[in-house]
């Protein structure tokens, strides 16, 4: 596994949409092709994943509790 706290657009991992989310793939995979998109980069998904209590997250996700997942997020402390 890849353990860059980012990807950038342009790295062959950031076309991956486990690693970058589907908008983070989808901008990759444009910049790939030659599209004009800006210079850019994601958070890979594991990086929140080492960051918060993912079950609690999951559990405010569930409940549809947007407010408690927000400030679960803005509290987290990435490695």
């Amino acid at each position: 596994m890849n353990n860059n706290p980012i990807l950038w657009f342009s790295e062959e991992a950031c076309k991956d949409v486990r690693l970058s989310g589907g908008k983070g793939a989808s901008l990759a995979n444009m910049t790939a092709q030659g599209l004009p998109v800006p210079p850019g980069f994601v958070v890979p998904a594991y990086v929140l994943e080492q960051s918060v209590d993912v079950e609690r997250l999951g559990r405010l996700a569930q409940t549809h509790n947007a407010e408690g997942a927000q400030a679960l997020v803005h509290q987290a402390d990435p490695p």
